[in-house]
């Protein structure tokens, strides 16, 4: 993390690559301590190559649809629902269960967009070139006072608080990795849907940015069109080699 991120506390370092084995590779590198990156911690006293095949049967695992507040497209949901229910017939015990936060779109905005303004501000001559919906958050961004921000984060802390009660109970968290069908490139959101801007069809992701879990998507089957469902594990606050082990073990089942 290096150099700093505009986005603070948003912002997280991740691969992304065409099995788990190999994120677990790339998180080896990844997590070496860094004497230039302030959120950097001491030497991993394992590795993610080591612990990504550890046994993880029995686990009891929480699956949320939606997380109560996200509106998710049937088919997406039910080519979801299928490989939860193929999960929990191999051996980890699934239970449907919402985490019990609302919605925190608003204080990510706040959070992102103050990021986006930030960043925004130190690239000269940006504003004959952005594109509408990201010229959009910058204003949006310039407008928000650090009173504002810092009561973001203190709604981010308070999802914080609810997932860590929740994880007291559940070892890790399922869900759709996105609520509707990929489409076109060049939009940020489907032409025709209605919706007005990406965090509206990101709701079951944004909040694991505020709370700073491990989080890990992992292909589980297509649309009827052909388009690729995720589904997304989400564990506790510092066990990326918990998330690591369950989605190898949810890639070998499915594949």
């Amino acid at each position: 993390m290096f150099p700093a991120s505009p986005f603070g506390p948003l912002a997280h370092a991740g691969p992304m690559t065409r099995t788990v084995e190999d994120a677990a590779v790339l998180m080896d590198i990844l997590s070496l301590p860094d004497s230039r990156d302030p959120t950097s911690q001491a030497p991993p006293q394992g590795t993610y190559r080591d612990e990504f095949n550890r046994e993880v049967l029995g686990m009891h695992v929480a699956y949320s649809r939606d997380l109560d507040f996200a509106s998710v497209d049937p088919e997406v949901a039910q080519i979801v629902e299928d490989a939860v229910a193929r999960i929990d017939r191999a051996g980890l015990h699934v239970t449907a269960e919402d985490p019990g936060f609302t919605d925190p779109l608003e204080a990510f905005e706040v959070m992102w967009s103050a990021g986006a303004a930030t960043l925004l501000d130190t690239m000269p001559g940006a504003r004959d070139t952005v594109d509408d919906g990201l010229e959009q958050v910058w204003d949006q961004g310039e407008r928000h006072t650090a009173t504002e921000y810092l009561q973001a984060r203190g709604v981010a802390a308070q999802v914080g608080i609810t997932m860590g009660a929740f994880h007291e109970r559940h070892d890790v968290l399922l869900t759709p990795t996105v609520s509707i069908p990929a489409f076109g490139a060049g939009y940020d959101v489907p032409p025709g849907s209605g919706l007005d801007r990406w965090p509206q069809w990101a709701q079951l992701s944004y909040p694991f940015n505020l709370t700073q879990q491990p989080a890990i998507s992992i292909p589980v089957g297509a649309t009827a069109a052909g388009l690729p469902v995720g589904l997304q594990i989400i564990g506790p606050r510092h066990s990326d080699d918990l998330v690591l082990a369950v989605a190898r073990f949810v890639e070998g089942l499915l594949a």
